[in-house]
Formats: C-alpha cells, sequence, structure tokens
C-alpha cells in the first residue's frame, strides 16, 4: 500500500507541476475603441446569386479580412457572419473595401488548338511568354513527354500539347483569387459624400450599388425593453368575465429598405412595417397592426422600435413566431397599401409578408432587398441579423 500512496503522490506533484502559470496568448492585437470602429459588410446590390459575384477574399483598407475558399461574401448576406453581434475591427475614419473573385486556372484548348483559362465561363487567352504549370498526375504531353512544373508558354505549343489540366504555381489547386478587384468602395452617404467613422461605434456598410460607395448605416444605441407592456387575451375560459394577462416581454426591431423597382431603378417609395397582432379574440386578431418605427425610404431606416410579444411557451426563456408585412407609402406620406413583389418574371404581383423566430430581449436588423419587378435578377426578400 506504501507503494500505491507514493506512487499517487508522484503523479499528483507531477501533474501539479505541468501547469504552467503563464498565460496562453494569441498573435493578436487588442481593438481599442478609443481608436477604432465596428464594423460589418453588407453585399445587397441588385445582381445575380451566381458563383461569379461572390466575394472570395474582401480587402479592408488594404489588409485581407477574409482570404478563404469556403468562407464566401455571398449577394444578400453579410460577414462576419455566423454569430451574434460580430465585427470586424478597423481603425476610424473613412474605409475602403474591395471584393475579390476568383478563378477557374484549368487550361483548355478550344477548336483553334489554342489553350485558355477559364474565368467565370470567359475565355481568356493564353500568350506567348505565359508561365503555366503543370503536374505530372495530368498526364500531359509536349513533343512526347510528360509535362511537370513551370514552363514557358510558346507560340504554337498549343497544336502540340495533349491533355489538359495546367494548374497554379501553387499546383495543388485548381482556382485562385483573381487580383483585380471587381468591387472597390470607400464610405460614403447617399448623396455620395465622404464619411468617416467614429471610434467605439458600430456600423453596418453596405453595398447597395455595384458603382457606387459604401453607405454607412451606424447602429445607434439599442433601447430597452422595460416599457414593453401589452394586455393579451388569455385565452382562458374557466373564469367569468374578461380575464386578461399584462406582459413586460418584447424584443427590438429595425428596418432598412434597399428595395429596387427595377435593376437601375432604387424605390421612389417608403416603407412601413407592421407585425401581425397576437390576440386570438377581438377584432384585432391576427391583423397586422403593430407599426414599427417610421416610414423609411430608399437607403432609410425606421428606427429602433420595441415591440411587445407574446411568448409561445410561457414557462421558458421565451420566444415567438413574429409575422410581418410592409405598407408602401408615397411621397407625401399617403397610403398606398400593402406592398407588392413579384416573384419571378411572369408570377402575378402579391403582397410581401415574412415571419422570424424572435426571442425575448434581443434586437434584429432587417434589411429589405430585391427588385420589385424580379427581371430574371433578384427577388424580393430580406436578411435579418441579430445585433442583441
Amino acid at each position: 500500500m506504501k507503494y500505491i500512496k507514493y506512487l499517487t503522490l508522484v503523479l499528483f506533484v507531477g501533474l501539479f507541476a505541468a501547469c504552467s502559470d503563464k498565460d496562453v496568448t494569441y498573435d493578436m492585437t487588442q481593438a481599442n475603441p478609443e481608436t477604432h470602429a465596428y464594423i460589418q459588410i453588407e453585399h445587397l446590390a441588385p445582381i445575380p446569386n451566381t458563383a461569379a459575384n461572390y466575394a472570395y477574399q474582401v480587402d479592408i483598407n488594404g489588409y485581407e479580412y477574409q482570404n478563404d475558399l469556403s468562407a464566401v461574401l455571398l449577394t444578400r448576406n453579410a460577414i462576419p457572419s455566423g454569430g451574434t453581434n460580430l465585427f470586424f475591427s478597423v481603425p476610424a475614419g473613412s474605409v475602403e473595401v474591395k471584393l475579390h473573385g476568383i478563378e477557374n486556372i484549368l487550361f483548355e484548348r478550344d477548336n483553334n488548338g489554342v489553350f485558355y483559362v477559364n474565368r467565370y465561363y470567359e475565355k481568356i487567352a493564353v500568350k506567348p511568354g505565359d508561365k503555366v504549370y503543370f503536374v505530372a498526375g495530368d498526364k500531359m504531353t509536349y513533343n512526347g513527354k510528360t509535362l511537370q512544373g513551370e514552363q514557358v508558354y510558346e507560340d504554337g505549343m498549343a497544336a502540340e500539347i495533349v491533355g489538359k489540366g495546367v494548374r497554379d504555381e501553387k499546383l495543388n489547386q485548381l482556382t485562385r483569387i483573381v487580383k483585380e478587384p471587381y468591387y472597390v468602395g470607400t464610405t460614403q452617404d447617399l448623396k455620395g459624400n465622404p464619411v468617416s467613422l467614429e471610434p467605439g461605434k458600430q456600423y453596418r456598410l453596405v453595398i447597395y450599388d455595384m458603382s457606387k460607395g459604401l453607405l454607412v448605416c451606424e447602429q445607434g444605441d439599442i433601447p430597452t425593453i422595460k416599457d414593453a407592456t401589452i394586455k393579451w387575451d388569455s385565452g382562458r375560459d374557466d373564469v367569468d368575465g374578461e380575464f386578461t394577462e399584462i406582459i413586460g416581454e418584447g424584443a427590438n426591431h429595425r428596418f432598412y429598405n434597399f428595395v429596387w423597382e427595377t435593376s437601375t431603378q432604387p424605390a421612389t417609395f417608403k416603407l412601413q412595417a407592421y407585425f401581425k397582432n397576437q390576440l386570438t379574440e377581438g377584432d384585432n386578431a391576427g391583423a397586422f397592426d403593430i407599426p414599427c418605427g417610421k416610414p423609411f425610404g430608399f437607403g432609410e431606416d425606421s428606427g429602433w422600435a420595441t415591440i411587445p410579444m407574446k411568448k409561445s411557451i410561457y414557462n421558458s426563456s421565451g420566444y415567438a413566431r413574429m409575422d410581418f408585412k410592409l405598407k408602401k407609402i408615397g411621397p407625401n406620406g399617403e397610403d398606398l397599401g400593402w406592398f407588392q413583389y413579384k416573384s419571378s418574371n411572369t408570377a402575378a404581383p402579391k403582397d410581401y409578408t415574412d415571419y422570424w423566430t424572435t426571442y425575448v430581449g434581443r434586437a434584429y436588423i432587417y434589411f429589405m432587398h430585391g427588385i420589385v419587378a424580379h427581371e430574371g435578377i433578384a427577388a424580393v426578400g430580406n436578411q435579418r441579423w441579430t445585433a442583441q
């Protein structure tokens, strides 16, 4: 037993000694709210949702903030994504963003016997003097010899090369980042005036037109929900007389308008968002009559609005399905009826409505986007992001 006792003591001392008192550190710089601002980048331009319009590398102020063939900035989407309240940190002031695509670097021969590189389905000639790279496993031959490694492309070489599979200089990939960005934008307002970001604040930088700058949308202070009170019909029929429960539960919501009437015409109208009344009885039951903020034109927002909600499960952390619709508001404030859109080129116009699961105490930002006329490019829709 003594041996077991001493062996246990040695193991305990060894484990204790193995625990270092040094902190684990990472190669990173702490963002300073006195000198830095925080940004998300929204890609909402009315362009097709195709690989040719995806950003595989995002440069911010000359630095690569995202460079991963699997973490792509899609159209009608945003980065950083995947979590609540995630932002990039940038020095306060003007911000420039560049988007880069990828190109397929698999060379093929066309009917004229000339090799091309396929960049987004567009053929670009490989010129004499260009460097090309070969992998022996592709079994491409020239004058009877298998090509491997770097080769200077020579005039007339295409007619003699057999096979396909010329690659990038890294030799292990068939795609690469295009060096020339397909979008470059700086922080501006809707009139094109430059905007400087203030330190410590959170912003959404919106790409709303591929030929325009980044529209700056400041998040602002999120209100509390202490005043989100309303009387809901309890639904109970086991008591005499009226019985209601008063709740102080809700969530904050904010809408932005990036809707286009056509692919070349931004919305000339304003939108007013309404949430569905969650009463189960009475004249207002199920009506879309709870306004969210104020009417908002293109590039504008509704402002933060605290909307009461009735939880789906009473004894829970709190969530509910919340449906919404939008009214179309004219230039003089006139009500033009429910906002309608075409879901396809041939579809008849219909009212726009949507819903999301909403949690008590959260703050949500909705970006309305797309083309009312559709035009085979982009249907009207919305992206919702959790701000808190």
